[in-house]
């Protein structure tokens, strides 16, 4: 009844190139749509950050491109559900429409009644698609694999391009999440399977987070690599922080112990089965007694939370606030000596850049990840932009931890380089720009092709 009565509403955020016209707009714009769920919108309440379907649709609008973005009404990240509909986002000079499916929501991240949810918003896509007009090119990330596959429906049903933006490995990671024992169940997971086949082998183009990634798909497609089969980063700009931004984020940090003074570790995300805390339980544990003056801030909900909080229990030198908003984990970030990345050290984040590195670079920050091998511990050895240490040995932890924290000239020569590193290879201008265009060119030649063959 809520969602009836709900009524479209015109969201303006502010233009990615302020004081400037749209840059990079052509002569033929494309009627693009995106296929995202789980990500926050700029409908949700509070400072949601723009992460990449909100980025790469800026970027595909600021070219004068006609945008429509199909997502979720089950907002992944808050667990509850959004108002359905059609909305309308507008910045300096550009606009994109977001069209929220009915969902059916869930509360567990490995679940039957994700797959439910999955299945429903699916069939929504397609029932609330196939009667508008058609799609220059369709770009649809995977997972889900629900949304991916009826994106081939609906790209077979226009005969348009179609793009799999390839994010997490499913079903692999479903199957990587199985305990030992349970590994053979992960034949069961054959439909799954097929389902990223289908989508992968329909699509004209595989794009990825991470090479590896690309491969991955073009491996579902069973067919050779082409010049098309890209990968783009997830990436994100942190939010620029006003003066009352920054008062009210302060006055907040401060209710909780932390001062702009105060030494902080901070970490900021989910409690989910992706990271392993012990080694950062243990450091807080042994520096109660030998750094009490530092605090280990760590902000995020998710299903590990309650029992990290209890081992953590009496720990006065750790802050846990919860989920914070995209303001006040920027201000914590900007205010930290380095940011955790206690990811538990499997293919799917050794093969690519992970969001905590991302996000933790784009303010500056020094990363300290448990990611030895792959990319993401190359990157920081290479840039010297962070350091990694032993995720089964806390003691490594402690170490880095505590070379930062007494050594000023290296913590300053590190952030320079995380700096660095962010606006060369990360920006969002530079990387959803480059995604954007790639669109653009994509669909021009394509069908530049079948004309030709036509």
């Amino acid at each position: 009844a809520e969602a009836r009565r709900w009524r479209p509403r015109v969201h303006r955020l502010p233009g990615v190139v302020r004081g400037r016209a749209p840059y990079g707009m052509t002569d033929a714009p494309l009627r693009v749509w995106i296929v995202e769920v789980g990500e926050p919108l700029a409908i949700d309440p509070g400072n949601p950050k723009r992460m990449r379907a909100s980025l790469l649709s800026e970027q595909c609008a600021m070219r004068g491109h006609d945008v429509t973005w199909f997502t979720s009404a089950f907002d992944h990240y808050r667990k509850r559900m959004r108002p359905t509909g059609d909305f309308d986002v507008r910045g300096d000079g550009w606009e994109y429409k977001i069209t929220v499916l009915p969902a059916l929501g869930y509360r567990r991240h490995i679940s039957l009644a994700r797959w439910r949810d999955h299945r429903r918003t699916a069939s929504e896509l397609v029932a609330r698609a196939v009667d508008r007009q058609r799609p220059d090119v369709i770009c649809a990330g995977l997972p889900t694999l629900d949304l991916a596959e009826a994106s081939a429906k609906l790209a077979d049903h226009f005969d348009t391009r179609l793009v799999i933006d390839v994010q997490d490995l499913w079903p692999d990671v479903i199957r990587d999440a199985l305990p030992r024992p349970l590994r053979w169940a992960g034949s069961l997971l054959r439909p799954m399977r097929l389902q990223a086949e289908r989508a992968c082998n329909r699509a004209d183009a595989i794009v990825g987070t991470s090479p590896t990634y690309v491969d991955w798909g073009v491996a579902q497609a069973r067919r050779p690599r082409t010049e098309w089969d890209h990968p783009f980063p997830l990436t994100s700009d942190p939010p620029t922080l006003g003066a009352d931004d920054l008062v009210q984020c302060e006055a907040y940090w401060s209710r909780l112990g932390v001062e702009p003074s105060t030494t902080v570790f901070a970490f900021v995300g989910s409690f989910s089965r992706h990271f392993s805390f012990d080694p950062v339980i243990e450091v807080i544990a042994e520096w109660s007694g030998r750094h009490p003056e530092v605090r280990f801030v760590l902000c995020g909900e998710g299903p590990k939370r309650d029992r990290i909080a209890s081992r953590l229990n009496g720990s006065a030198n750790c802050v846990m606030p919860g989920w914070v908003n995209a303001r006040e984990a920027t201000w914590l970030l900007r205010h930290a000596v380095a940011g955790l990345a206690p990811y538990n050290p499997i293919p799917i984040f050794e093969q690519n850049y992970t969001n905590k590195l991302l996000e933790y670079l784009s303010v500056g920050l020094p990363v300290v990840s448990s990611l030895r091998a792959g990319l993401q511990g190359s990157l920081l050895r290479e840039e010297q932009c962070g350091f990694t240490y032993e995720p089964k040995d806390p003691s490594t932890l402690s170490n880095v931890l505590e070379r930062l924290l007494l050594d000023k000239e290296l913590r300053e020569r590190t952030s320079r380089a995380a700096e660095r590193v962010f606006a060369d290879q990360f920006s969002t201008a530079k990387v959803y720009g480059a995604y954007a265009e790639y669109l653009g060119e994509l669909a021009d030649d394509l069908g530049a092709s079948r004309s030709r063959a036509s």
